[in-house]
């Protein structure tokens, strides 16, 4: 351990209902921030004064070919998980010290957040986060560390290459790529390469929900669930909750039942009667 370390300064959060992601963040995510740290900075303990609160904001996995004809297994289908996830480091008052978010995608759920912590925990380190001087009881708790010149550049970096993405996924989005659109919309959500805009965000969605891509649908749900880029409005939220589940999203069903929490009866009589004409016509 670094001189003037003191281990276990972070309380790691999975801020998600699910067992499954949860022990998935609790698993990657200590791992390599400590690999990256070179000594161990996360721990369980609720009095910890640094607190790193971990989203899974979407995680869809969709076909994404098949194999060959084979004599005896016959023809089988791949698949590929796209997790969108996002982290914030607290002080003890609750402040932002730093954040991050992106997405990655590959063949399983494991995987994918595994390279995702990889990626957080480089970041991290860059800027100056998982220096050992940071972690000690003698730091203020809303001081943050300025980045050395060389994390500065590789931030600015960072940001460039995040934006040649998005502007590939523009490309594309514009000539009515359903997965694109998706992703622009997730930039958008989150300002990764773009300032942040939840209305232009829920316009992506739109043209990709139109196409009925299932992660779209659940997006559109959770931005009326939380009114962002529109108004909040509970039935609609429902609507294309149940839309996305019925079109294989893992994530809608638990998003359609925190809508029935606050819906009454009638509300999701209307509801259901929307989610059938949305099936019909997704660009309603």
């Amino acid at each position: 351990m670094p001189p003037g370390a003191v281990p276990g300064r972070i309380a790691l959060v999975a801020d998600t209902q699910s067992p499954y992601w949860n022990s998935l963040i609790q698993k990657y995510v200590p791992a390599r921030f400590n690999y990256f740290a070179g000594y161990k900075i996360i721990d369980g303990s609720p009095d910890a004064p640094f607190k790193l609160k971990v989203w899974i904001l979407n995680a869809d996995k969709q076909v994404s070919g098949f194999t060959a004809p084979d004599f005896i297994f016959g023809t089988s289908v791949r698949t590929k998980t796209k997790v969108e996830i996002k982290a914030v480091l607290l002080d003890q008052n609750n402040n932002e010290v730093t954040s991050w978010a992106y997405w990655d995608e590959d063949s399983s759920e494991d995987t994918s957040i595994n390279a995702l912590a990889t990626s957080m925990a480089k970041a991290f380190r860059n800027a100056g986060f998982l220096a050992p001087s940071f972690y000690t009881s003698r730091m203020p708790a809303q001081a943050a560390p300025r980045p050395a010149d060389g994390a500065a550049a590789g931030a600015k970096a960072d940001a460039r290459t995040d934006a040649q993405q998005v502007e590939g996924f523009r490309r594309k989005a514009l000539q009515g790529d359903a997965e694109a659109q998706f992703n622009l919309g997730c930039a958008y959500r989150m300002g990764i390469g773009v300032l942040q805009d939840y209305e232009e965000a829920v316009k992506w969605y739109r043209l990709a929900a139109a196409q009925r891509f299932s992660a779209a649908e659940f997006k559109l749900g959770l931005s009326y669930r939380l009114g962002q880029g529109v108004p909040q409005d509970n039935v609609r939220a429902y609507a294309w909750s149940n839309v996305a589940s019925a079109h294989g999203d893992k994530q809608a069903p638990e998003l359609r039942t925190d809508c029935m929490k606050t819906m009454t009866p009638a509300q999701v009589a209307e509801g259901q009667r929307l989610s059938r004409e949305l099936a019909q016509d997704p660009g309603k």
